[in-house]
């Protein structure tokens, strides 16, 4: 795989600790927009970030 592979599209991120979620990340250009899954049980009723997150990247080289 490149960087090409990655650099628009749509991908899938999780983590497993401390408790197990996934962001669909969705690329185009050099916009980012994070959007997370389902809130599991765990963190319900807390402060976990749950609203999309927007970005912008600055690609430095095509390699």
């Amino acid at each position: 795989m490149s960087c090409d592979d990655f650099k628009e599209g749509e991908f899938i991120s999780s983590m497993t600790e401390p408790v197990k979620i996934e962001w669909k990340i969705v690329r185009e250009g050099i916009s980012q927009i994070e959007i997370p899954g389902e809130l599991p049980d765990e963190l319900k009723g807390t402060d976990f970030p749950m609203d999309p997150r927007y970005g912008i990247i600055e690609w430095i080289d095509d390699l």
